[in-house]
């Protein structure tokens, strides 16, 4: 079972837990890596540069997301204190690729297994929000707050993203998302 696996069996069961869950910093560290290496592996097989470019965008993405759970691991376990989100990635919400534009004008030309790839990315970046939001919300402090609420935004504008190439996809040709 690979990281994205475990994290989709393992991060409700996690966020049920009365108190903030410690396994969850790991756990969330490992799917970062496991997506970012999805993404790679899409932008790899994509046909279209701006395909590619915007799978490349996600996976660098992750690799922020990855680095900023490590940096929290690393405060914690060396000053047992929280990190708070920098200014820098607090500004970095929100914003989209420059190939973004484009990518939306090649929706109609997309082969079945890179909109099947957004399907799949749509599906794991609800699930990292809301693992973050619940994160956020049984976290101890101020800081760690901010940084997962931090996260879950970065997740939904992800999610916004990839939504609205589906439903660029899907106003030119039938795909579902089952």
């Amino acid at each position: 079972m690979d990281a994205l696996q475990e994290f989709e069996k393992n991060y409700k069961a996690v966020l049920e837990k009365k108190e903030f869950p410690g396994e969850g910093l790991e756990l969330a560290i490992a799917a970062e890596a496991a997506g970012r290496a999805a993404y790679l592996e899409l932008a790899r097989s994509a046909a279209f540069k701006n395909v590619s470019s915007f799978f490349n965008f996600l996976a660098g993405e992750e690799a922020l997301h990855q680095k900023m759970l490590e940096d929290l691991g690393a405060s914690l376990k060396s000053m047992g204190k929280w990190r708070e989100p920098s200014p820098g990635e607090e500004k970095k919400i929100g914003e989209k690729p420059p190939e973004f534009k484009k990518l939306l004008a090649e929706t109609d030309e997309l082969r079945k297994n890179e909109v099947q790839g957004i399907i799949k990315s749509i599906r794991i970046e609800a699930e990292f929000r809301d693992f973050y939001a619940g994160m956020a919300g049984k976290s101890p402090g101020v800081e760690a707050k901010r940084l997962f609420s931090a996260l879950s935004k970065f997740e939904q504008k992800h999610y916004d993203m990839l939504s609205e190439i589906y439903e660029s996809v899907t106003s030119t040709r039938e795909y579902t998302m089952g």
